[in-house]
């Protein structure tokens, strides 16, 4: 699946151009301040801006380049969930499905009763059990004796995550990795996608940086990538991105009446696997991502049809300020201003 490169329907070429270089003003002042990535914005799979900054490997001097690829993080959570909602569909799984429905050795064990409505809207209450295994991918079995409170109040999770990998390959008999790139990445035409593997080499990936001192330095990730499937394994692209918006919008990945419930409050700012924000009266699903060496943001505009993808090598990118820009930017746009 590619990206159409035509004008908007409804938008000149004048139009186009003059909001393009409103966004083009953005990102350098941006990258004069000092951030380095690329970014995409689409709309209805125009491409409204598309450039690159920086360094992606400052020891080579190779840039980034829009083929560039960024480790997205918590990018990942959001596919995460289609591909549980894909089982959904399948009848395989349910919101209200408990963990103990899928792995009965876990009944009498605190984190029996999570749902796994609970996983994606984080509000199970389990602890951040990949914190205590920061060696290796959790199983099964550690869901036994991980701790459970506050069920049913928000508290931010990437373990709840990871356990619903577990849970996807428990009710599918494949891999999380497997049904990645079976259910989603193919499908979706993400060709520069995947997951991060352990002493795997991932051509044309940007190396992680953060600041010290004045200085722009390397930021190790320090933990094998496995740890985080299902959470942060993901490295992607700003097209890759596009392509699973559009893969979202054309029905491929899930039906628009899933889709709609995925994206169901839940709380004031999250839906199942999705947070949530406002614009002009209206919600929009979206996501970031942030760890070691990285930044990402990944929008979707619904009634707009618009999508934003915003991908850096810099840990310390302020993700949520260039959103507000740009989001503010193509609101004007619309209304013809």
């Amino acid at each position: 699946m590619g990206l159409l490169l035509m004008a908007p329907a409804g938008c000149g070429a004048g139009a186009q151009d003059a909001v393009s270089e409103r966004l083009g003003e953005v990102f350098r002042q941006a990258h004069a301040a000092g951030f380095n990535g690329s970014v995409l914005v689409t709309r209805g799979g125009a491409v409204l801006y598309r450039a690159s900054f920086g360094m992606a490997d400052q020891q080579r001097g190779s840039a980034n380049v829009d083929a560039t690829r960024y480790l997205g993080f918590s990018v990942n959570k959001p596919m995460t969930a289609v591909l549980v909602f894909q089982q959904i569909e399948a009848g395989r799984l349910s919101l209200d499905r408990r963990l103990d429905g899928v792995f009965p050795h876990l009944v009498s064990q605190p984190a029996a009763a999570i749902t796994i409505g609970q996983l994606l809207s984080h509000t199970s209450g389990v602890e951040e059990i990949i914190s205590a295994h920061q060696d290796r991918r959790i199983t099964p079995a550690d869901l036994a004796t991980a701790r459970v409170a506050n069920t049913g109040k928000v508290a931010y999770s990437s373990s709840g995550f990871v356990i619903l990998a577990l849970v996807l390959e428990a009710v599918s008999g494949r891999s999380y990795a497997q049904l990645f790139d079976e259910q989603l990445r193919v499908p979706a035409g993400m060709r520069d996608s995947g997951l991060l593997r352990s002493g795997e080499e991932v051509p044309g990936l940007a190396r992680g940086y953060r600041g010290r001192n004045g200085r722009r330095e390397l930021a190790p990730l320090g933990l094998p990538p496995e740890v985080m499937e299902g959470a942060g394994s993901l490295y992607t692209t700003t097209a890759d991105l596009a392509r699973f918006d559009q893969a979202l919008r054309a029905g491929t990945l899930l039906k628009e009446e899933t889709q709609k419930l995925m994206y169901t409050h839940v709380t004031d700012d999250r839906a199942y696997g999705w947070s949530l924000a406002e614009q002009g009266g209206r919600y929009f699903p979206w996501h970031k991502g942030s760890f070691r060496g990285y930044a990402a943001v990944f929008v979707r505009q619904l009634h707009r049809h618009e999508m934003i993808a915003i991908l850096s090598n810099d840990e310390e990118a302020d993700m949520l300020a260039l959103r507000t820009a740009v989001l503010r930017l193509l609101k004007r746009d619309a209304a013809g201003r």
